[in-house]
């Protein structure tokens, strides 16, 4: 809340003269400044209520600065008192007090009070900015960038900060260098941005000083300087901002900027740790762990793992799941190393994946749980775990071994690739043939591309016998595959009518390889009769789904009014979608203004 304070000589002579022109002559400036010296104990006894009774004394002769101050009095005295302090900025605000408008905005922000009003904070904050208040204007541009009632207004957001910026506002400044940096209802401008937020650090904002910090240390708008960075984080940090206090932890750890201390950084992180935030409340864990500036003590790791864990932070996750699994600190505990290994996994963390993949497997958690073991293996092998691969090739060769079709295939496909296990083309062979043997039209299709591309073993025939195995099964991939043998003569003899009908059969199926090479034959009259209709149709549908092939054709059709109405502008849509998908051709129509 703003106020004002008037100081004065306190002596008996001036507080006796103040007391009679206060008393007799009811001279409203007296008796405010004497509810003001009750109020702070100046040159009488501090007395909270004697303060109220010379403001009342003064408010009922409409004394602008006691009205405020008597609002300023009930907005501090708890949710009872709100609406005497409304009424006294209200009239202080008839007064033309700018401060009365801007404290009637903030009244009505308390969460504390039933007069949240959102819609009325703006209303009086507005009416204090337009009479240059720079607090008020500030506190608009957050509403709007927050969101009034969820509705956000970038543009007018920073419209607002920049009234305030103009008048010099530490608060606006870094406000606004935020969202040059983003783009948020301004145009993208990281020079300001910066210069911004280093006018707001000078002027002491904490927030501001930390940013600062950031943009030395990173190098990316301001030149690297590392000792920079840490001035301005420890600015920050003696400031209380909580990530200033965790950079400069890490400054200390790493001895980036400053001399390595493992006690300097203990301490900066504990206090940033203290204030809630969870990357340093991990470092306090690991440095408990490990013993960095600091004996080894677990018990403090598992309260400081817990803690930021608590707050979703994933190594901390990890890492006390860890202590749970191996009793480290704390009694073994599978079922509660889960919960953290869980955490830690469904933000993506291959390690925790793995691990609660291996609990699951080992019923360690209760029952055996198979398919969600096989589930976080699969996820952890997917980020190039080793041991989850390792574990999936198991997994795959006891189900190929049992007969089960989908094993078999994953099985194949693995020593095809060699993820897990060393690379063998012929037991890939021998799975997809176990699979393809029961009829399972993806191992046909497999074993058709292996027969059909990889030279060691390169037989057309067989590629040609397992694709129209599959194909007959409805594999769109297998159908394309046959398509396109036909088309192109290899291993067949050339039949354009049978392209079409495979290509026919796998584009139906949504294959957008498929797509495109149908519209390619109606196009060009190969297997079909010429139409053009037809092949802008299966052009774009390919090309809906990113070929930029299909993509490529289409822009041509459009910009010679083949098959459709004639549009450069079309043309230019779908040249320009081919070219960023590094389309030579596409680029170069583009680079001679082929397309109007």
């Amino acid at each position: 809340m703003k106020d004002f304070q008037i100081h004065t000589v306190c002596d008996e002579g001036y507080i006796l003269d103040l007391l009679k022109r206060a008393d007799e002559n009811n001279d409203p400036d007296s008796q405010y400044t004497i509810a003001l010296m009750y109020e702070e104990g100046r040159g009488f006894e501090q007395n909270y209520q004697k303060s109220v009774e010379w403001y009342l004394r003064a408010a009922d002769q409409g004394h602008e600065l006691a009205l405020l101050n008597l609002g300023n009095a009930n907005s501090n005295r708890g949710n009872a008192y709100h609406p005497l302090a409304e009424k006294y900025y209200l009239l202080a605000a008839e007064k033309g007090s700018t401060d009365a408008l801007y404290n009637l905005g903030l009244l009505y922000l308390r969460t504390d009070s039933d007069m949240l009003d959102e819609k009325k904070a703006l209303f009086w904050f507005v009416k204090a900015a337009e009479k240059g208040d720079p607090d008020a204007q500030c506190n608009i541009g957050f509403l709007f960038s927050e969101g009034i009632e969820t509705q956000h207004d970038y543009t007018k957001a920073a419209y607002w900060y920049e009234k305030a910026v103009e008048q010099g506002d530490a608060k606006a400044q870094f406000n606004l260098s935020v969202m040059l940096a983003a783009g948020l209802g301004v145009e993208p401008d990281e020079i300001r941005a910066a210069e911004l937020c280093l006018e707001a650090a000078r002027q002491g904002n904490p927030k501001a000083q930390c940013q600062a910090g950031v943009y030395y240390e990173s190098g990316t708008v301001l030149k690297q300087d590392y000792k920079e960075a840490a001035k301005w984080f420890h600015l920050a940090a003696e400031n209380g901002d909580s990530k200033a206090q965790f950079n400069m932890g890490l400054m200390f750890d790493r001895g980036s900027g400053v001399d390595q201390d493992q006690q300097k950084a203990f301490f900066w992180f504990e206090y940033s740790a203290e204030q809630g935030n969870a990357g340093a409340q991990c470092n306090l864990g690991r440095m408990c762990v490990i013993g960095e500036g600091i004996k080894v003590d677990l018990q403090k790791a598992i309260h400081w793992f817990g803690k930021a864990a608590t707050q979703g932070h994933m190594v901390a996750q990890c890492n006390l799941a860890f202590m749970y699994l191996n009793g480290e600190g704390v009694e073994e505990n599978g079922q509660y190393a889960a919960k953290w290994f869980l955490g830690a996994a469904e933000q993506g963390d291959a390690e925790a994946q793995y691990q609660l993949a291996e609990l699951y497997n080992e019923g360690t958690v209760g029952e055996e749980h198979i398919k969600d073991a096989y589930g976080w293996f699969l996820k952890a092998a997917n980020q190039g775990h080793d041991g989850a691969q390792k574990a999936l090739v198991s997994i795959y060769q006891k189900a190929a071994d049992l007969g089960d079709l989908n094993g078999q295939c994953l099985l194949a496909s693995v020593y095809k690739d060699g993820e897990g296990i060393e690379q063998d083309l012929s037991k890939a062979l021998f799975w997809y043939q176990k699979a393809a043997d029961q009829g399972d039209a993806s191992a046909q299709y497999r074993l058709g591309c292996i027969y059909g591309n990889v030279e060691e073993v390169k037989n057309l025939t067989t590629a040609l016998f397992w694709y129209q195995k599959a194909a007959d099964q409805g594999d769109a991939g297998a159908q394309y595959a046959l398509g396109s043998m036909y088309e192109c003569a290899e291993g067949v003899e050339e039949d354009f009518s049978k392209a079409v009908f495979w290509y026919q059969k796998a584009a139906d199926q949504g294959d957008a390889d498929a797509q495109y090479f149908l519209g390619f034959m109606y196009e060009n009259g190969k297997g079909t009769e010429e139409n053009f209709h037809k092949a802008v149709f299966w052009f774009r549908k390919s090309a809906d789904q990113g070929d930029d092939d299909a993509q490529y054709e289409l822009g041509r059709l459009y910009r010679n009014g083949i098959g459709v109405e004639q549009d450069y502008e079309e043309a230019h849509r779908w040249f320009s979608k081919a070219a960023n998908q590094g389309h030579e051709d596409a680029q170069k129509v583009l680079d001679d203004n082929g397309a109007e």
